[in-house]
């Protein structure tokens, strides 16, 4: 992954993510589901960021991060799974599915962007 892909990458996933926690107030079903989407599409950006990261695109792996990051993923998407069953099987779902769907995703990206995995520095530059 190229340098400039890496800012782009956690700069979508940022603004994705943002989108995330200011529709987390919404009450209505269409609000709930827009919740949803967005989570989904920041998990999609996460998912694919940790990955790279457990098969070493990165660099060196550290063991640690990566067992986090793989619990964090799968809490992640367990929660989107959650969700996602209800919206296809047309059943109501629950601001408290949805919040936990958007915790657990915001849980991932907080983590990758607090250990600045799939980012660039652009510090001294």
């Amino acid at each position: 992954m190229s340098k400039k892909t890496k800012v782009i990458t956690g700069a979508l996933l940022s603004a994705v993510m943002l989108g995330g926690t200011i529709s987390l107030t919404a009450c209505s079903a269409t609000q709930r589901q827009e919740t949803a989407y967005t989570a989904s599409s920041a998990y999609v950006v996460a998912h694919k960021i940790v990955v790279q990261y457990a098969s070493g695109t990165f660099g060196k792996v550290d063991v640690n991060i990566a067992n986090t990051l793989l619990d964090l993923d799968k809490n992640a998407s367990d929660a989107l799974a959650t969700v996602d069953t209800a919206y296809a099987n047309g059943t109501t779902v629950t601001s408290t599915a949805n919040t936990l769907a958007n915790d657990a995703v915001t849980a991932l990206v907080t983590y990758l962007d607090d250990h600045k995995i799939g980012k660039t520095s652009t510090e001294g530059k």
